[in-house]
């Protein structure tokens, strides 16, 4: 009787251990989740204050921008002129976002970094020329739309900026640097642009 017991207590032991371990990493993870309570959990890893970029004129998607002109000269630009933090956030990043960057899932400190190219085109003040945004899947994502790679654009007279947003995945919650760059580093950024020239 005593043996059944035994039997019975370490079976019921042994089934508690491995129920379900996905369950107790799950918990482990909520646990540290609550213990951080500035810790923000987000279906995109960059956020930024819309209404900031909002006159900015966002540049065309790849499909908007087929040229029929033979005239239009497309020029890019690689790099950025400058560029401004955001401040440091703590971000958990989920499987899937973890697996495309080639980390673990678990929580890190982001910067959101706003990069800046800025040119001056002469002949935009007096229309012997004109410029105009074209698509730039090599840039990072549009202010006005963080679900397109691109940038948005404010001109005055013959300057033109151009701004887009990415992310720095800085460290991790321990103190593990990661460095790394989503969609690209600011020095790898490519901006697209078409130029007409009536001279």
């Amino acid at each position: 009787m005593k043996l059944n017991y035994f039997l019975s207590l370490l079976f019921g032991f042994s089934l508690l251990s491995s129920c379900n371990s996905e369950d107790l990493i799950e918990s482990e993870i909520s646990n540290n989740i609550n213990s951080y309570e500035d810790v923000v959990i987000v279906d995109s890893l960059l956020s930024i204050d819309n209404e900031k970029f909002a006159s900015w004129t966002p540049s065309p998607k790849i499909e908007d921008a087929i040229q029929t002109r033979s005239s239009v000269t497309t020029t890019t630009l690689t790099g950025c002129t400058s560029q401004t933090g955001g401040g440091n956030y703590k971000r958990l990043i989920g499987p899937i976002w973890a697996s495309a960057l080639g980390i673990p899932n678990q929580i890190y400190i982001v910067e959101n970094v706003t990069c800046y190219q800025t040119l001056t085109i002469k002949g935009l003040e007096d229309r012997t020329c004109f410029y105009s945004s074209a698509a730039s899947p090599n840039c990072g994502f549009d202010p006005n739309d963080l679900a397109k790679r691109g940038y948005s654009d404010s001109r005055h007279g013959d300057v033109v900026t151009m701004v887009t947003i990415i992310a720095h995945i800085k460290s991790d919650m321990s103190g593990r640097n990661y460095d790394r760059w989503y969609p690209c580093k600011p020095s790898d950024l490519k901006w697209n642009y078409d130029l007409i020239n009536l001279q």
